[in-house]
């Protein structure tokens, strides 16, 4: 490596500092204890190490008691779980066995394994105490859950009054301004055109403009219509089959997709592609978004059958190994209604599973009725040890000789229809009274459609949840769309609106967008269309010390916030540099076989991330993922997730520098550049500028930039390194993906 380029990369590699930008945390910490540890210590562990009786001298009911430990010494060191007794003791080790006559399930294992490495976050409340028949017994909700402002009625407020109306050209800018307002704020100015097209593009179809898009753009804002040349290019982006692939990766993370199962059986998912390409559909001819909720809940049920949709019901990860099969079933039930609640709702139902919720007023009884709606819901065959899920037929004989029989899905069907009794504690086998099935109890001033004789109820939930005076299902999606622009929501904790949650920034803006969106039919590309088009999507991210004195968190919008892309837009960013990106919308690279074990590195025997395919058509494998796509914070596919983490971490800039496909996708670049005789040197360095930022060099730049190629050129010619010429454009090029202005978006 030359000179320059070592010290180029010492310099981004010691820059690089790791800096997690989660702002909800703690409250997922507290929700992971309620959900996953506080259970199993009542249900496992209090009979011996309780209040009332300690063997070994243990407690576990408290984390000092936890801390202090018993006679062998503390029960786990904070972020150790191999060091840690607990743990030892439950994964039956050599010298400690606990629970001593029965091992505990691999997911409880798994559940207090995570916990401590977390670094074991504790609730409020010192001592965890049990109360008889916890989940047996109405409580009355409480006023603070009552009148907490999610679960308040949907209404259409009114535009405030603003002091620059001139600025305010949509209701949007007009909400916005009306807080920046009252606070001494005011909006930065508009971005630039060529900002604006390079963040647009990126927003919509999480690709780069080419450099003639960004000219034809520039010269027509420069005339009398700017706005209207932009909403062209909007039209024409929203209109894009590149658009369903973007806007389709962000609902893939909130629905936990993955072509595996993970967790203790790593199995193919041979079928559940076809679920991702029934959303890229969806999204791309703007299906109504409560259709397109119906179709995943109750798809199989509609007149206009959509199979496939249900696969969102069928794609969690599950314990197939669990030698207790009522036991899985109910776990398999969790975790669908735990991701049906954050996804839709916001709410983490999974959290009244062994009591009433915590913080929401969500009762065991309310659970436990929704459960049973998918307890009347078939998506597994059989739940033996290895459980098999179930698939479906979803068209006629293939005329291919090389396909065997007719082509299959993950999918649901309606199973017997049965009712729940409440499980005390989440233990299947203390059963407390019957919770028929119903819709949850806060809700009820809603309409309740009534669940017939003989079915499972999913079409009535999918009626209940598309309701448009729901208070939630449109408010929890506006708030999505806004995060997918902004960078962070009107609400920032996207998938808990909660008591826990975030409260809205813009409680009134964010009944106006919800409203706003049920009158428009439920139309996503018509929500898109009112946020960029508006002032505040437009604005620039110029600095301004006083505002950030007052704001430094931009909670108000007084500027845009600029944002890294994501993996996926990163990746395909790079094949288009290199000109071979494969715009081939559908299907499977997965070459595994349905059903098969999958590696455990997944860079190995199924690798089909080299293709130029994009970024979204790329397996995902539970627990073994793309090494790119989680160096640069890929969401857990096993959880349902609407936001991802940000972070600044050694291995992006690695990656950027010596990774396999920066390295082809720049050698592809510059043989592009150096046979086109159309450029001269200078003429290729602005090709490179403006397909890389969207922008010309200024005269400096181009001059360094110069001066950089032709030193690397002639080092590598005295080392006699072959082609030195075409080495040292590609090192050049190399630079330039490594640098801040390629992999953020102003």
């Amino acid at each position: 490596m030359t000179r320059l380029g070592l010290t180029f990369c010492l310099l981004l590699a010691t820059t690089c500092a790791v800096r997690g930008q989660d702002q909800t945390a703690n409250n997922a910490a507290r929700i992971f204890f309620e959900k996953n540890v506080r259970p199993v210590l009542v249900n496992r562990c209090f009979k011996c190490h309780g209040p009332g009786e300690q063997k070994g001298k243990l407690r576990v009911d408290s984390l000092a008691a936890l801390l202090q430990g018993g006679r062998s010494g503390p029960a786990f060191k904070s972020g150790k779980p191999n060091d840690s007794l607990l743990i030892q003791a439950i994964r039956h080790g050599e010298s400690l066995q606990m629970p001593p006559k029965m091992k505990l399930p691999a997911k409880e294992i798994a559940d207090l394994t995570t916990w401590v490495t977390m670094g074991a976050p504790w609730p409020d409340s010192k001592v965890i105490t049990v109360k008889q028949n916890p989940s047996d017994k109405e409580r009355p909700f409480t006023k603070e859950q009552t009148s907490h402002w999610a679960f308040q009625p949907m209404r259409k407020p009114a535009l405030p009054r603003v002091k620059n109306a001139v600025w305010a050209r949509t209701p949007i800018d007009a909400f916005i301004l009306a807080r920046l307002e009252g606070n001494g704020l005011k909006p930065a100015p508009p971005a630039d055109a060529r900002t604006l097209i390079r963040r647009v593009y990126f927003d919509l179809i999480g690709l780069p403009p080419t450099p003639e898009d960004v000219e034809a753009f520039v010269k027509d804002c420069a005339g009398a219509k700017p706005q209207a040349a932009f909403a062209k290019v909007v039209d024409r982006l929203l209109a894009s089959p590149r658009y369903g692939e973007r806007w389709a990766r962000h609902w893939l993370d909130v629905v936990r997709y993955a072509d595996s199962n993970g967790m203790d059986e790593n199995l193919v998912f041979g079928n559940a592609w076809r679920y991702r390409d029934y959303v890229v559909s969806a999204f791309n001819s703007d299906k109504p978004y409560d259709q397109f909720v119906r179709e995943q809940i109750a798809g199989d049920l509609l007149k206009d059958e959509q199979i496939v949709a249900t696969g969102f019901l069928c794609i969690g990860p599950k314990m197939l190994a669990e030698d207790d099969p009522v036991k899985m079933e109910m776990d398999i039930i969790d975790e669908q209604l735990d991701t049906l609640g954050r996804a839709f709702l916001g709410l983490t139902l999974g959290c009244a599973r062994c009591h009433d919720h915590k913080f929401d007023p969500i009762r065991a009884s309310d659970y436990y009725a929704l459960a049973g709606i998918f307890k009347s819901t078939k998506t597994m065959d059989n739940f033996r040890v290895v459980a098999r899920w179930q698939e479906r037929p979803i068209g006629p004989v293939s005329k291919d000789k090389k396909a065997k029989g007719r082509p299959e899905a993950m999918a649901a069907s309606d199973g017997k229809a049965t009712e729940l009794r409440i499980h005390l504690r989440g233990n299947h086998l203390t059963l407390g009274r019957e919770a028929p099935r119903r819709f949850p109890s806060v809700f009820a001033s809603l309409k309740q459609p009534k669940i017939a004789p003989g079915q499972s109820g999913r079409l009535q939930l999918a009626e209940w949840l598309t309701q448009a005076q729901h208070p939630l299902t449109s408010r929890v999606m506006v708030n999505r769309l806004w995060h997918g622009h902004f960078g962070s929501g009107l609400v920032r904790s996207v998938d808990n609106f909660g008591l826990l949650g975030a409260t809205p920034s813009h409680p009134d803006l964010l009944d106006w967008l919800a409203a706003q969106f049920v009158d428009s039919g439920w139309s996503l590309k018509a929500m898109h269309r009112a946020i960029v088009l508006s002032n505040t999507y437009q604005m620039s991210g110029q600095y301004d010390e006083a505002a950030f004195q007052k704001d430094p968190d931009n909670r108000f919008h007084w500027r845009h916030t600029r944002r890294r892309l994501e993996a996926e837009a990163l990746r395909d960013a790079l094949y288009v540099l290199g000109g071979n990106l494969d715009y081939t919308v559908g299907g499977t690279l997965f070459a595994a076989k349905n059903r098969a074990y999958v590696p455990g590195y997944p860079n190995g025997k199924y690798d089909k991330y080299a293709l130029p395919r994009r970024s979204i058509y790329l397996p995902v494998i539970r627990s073994a993922l793309y090494d790119m796509l989680q160096a640069f914070d890929f969401a857990d596919p096993s959880f349902a997730s609407g936001e991802r983490a940000t972070t600044t971490v050694a291995p992006q800039a690695l990656f950027l520098m010596n990774g396999n496909i920066v390295h082809e996708q720049t050698r592809l670049w510059t043989l592009k550049l150096l046979d086109d005789k159309a450029f001269d040197d200078a003429g290729r360095v602005r090709r490179i500028y403006a397909q890389a930022f969207g922008r010309p060099p200024d005269g400096k730049e181009i001059a360094r930039s110069l001066e950089f190629i032709q030193r690397i050129e002639s080092e590598l010619a005295r080392s006699k390194v072959a082609d030195s010429r075409a080495q040292a454009w590609r090192s050049f090029c190399r630079v330039i993906v490594a640098g801040n202005e390629f992999v953020y978006v102003e």
